[in-house]
C-alpha cells in the first residue's frame, strides 16, 4: 500500500512476488455491492490457483491491467484517501467469475432457459447466478435463483 493505494492484480495478487499465485489478499476491496460474496469468488479463484487448475496472467499483464483498474477508480471517484479500493460489483464479479470458469453464458441460458434469463437479466443480483456452471457449481442454484421472493416475503407472513 503506498498512498492508500493498494496495487494487487484484481485487488487480490501481487505480481512482484516470485510466485504472486501462492498469495492472496481476500477482502482488501469496497464493492458496490456485498463484500461476503466477492471475498467468496476471489477465495474461488485463489483455490483454482493453488490447485494448478488455472494460471494467472504474465507480470507484464497483471501490472498493466493494475495500472488500468487505478485509472478507472480515479476517473470514476473523487479523488481521496477512502476511494483507492472501490469496485463495481457486477463487473468486477463476472471478471473473476471468468477466470473461475463460472460465468453464466447468458447467451446460452436465454436459447434454453428463457425463465432463468429473465430472473438473471430483470431480477436482482444474486451470487447464486455464479454456481450455475463451472467448478464446484450447485445443482440448486437455478431453483434458489426462481425462487428468491418466496424466501424474501417468508418471515412477514402471519
Amino acid at each position: 500500500i503506498n498512498n492508500n493505494e493498494v496495487k494487487l492484480f484484481k485487488n487480490v495478487f501481487q505480481p512482484d512476488l516470485k510466485h504472486p499465485q501462492t498469495l492472496a489478499i481476500i477482502g482488501l476491496i469496497q464493492p458496490s455491492g456485498s463484500l461476503i460474496p466477492v471475498s467468496e469468488m476471489q477465495s474461488r479463484w485463489f483455490a483454482q490457483l493453488m490447485k494448478g487448475d488455472k494460471k494467472l496472467p504474465t507480470k507484464q499483464k497483471m501490472l498493466s491491467e493494475i495500472e488500468e483498474d487505478i485509472k478507472a477508480i480515479n476517473d470514476r471517484y473523487y479523488a481521496s484517501k477512502r476511494h483507492t479500493i472501490q469496485i463495481e460489483y457486477i463487473p468486477y464479479m463476472d471478471k473473476l467469475a471468468s477466470y473461475v470458469g463460472c460465468k453464466p453464458n447468458l447467451f446460452r441460458i436465454a436459447i434454453t432457459d428463457v425463465k432463468l434469463w429473465f430472473q438473471l437479466i430483470f431480477g436482482p443480483i444474486m451470487s447464486y447466478q455464479y454456481r450455475l456452471t463451472g467448478p464446484n457449481h450447485w445443482a440448486g442454484a437455478r431453483d434458489a435463483l426462481l425462487t428468491y421472493k418466496q424466501r424474501f416475503i417468508a418471515p412477514f407472513k402471519c
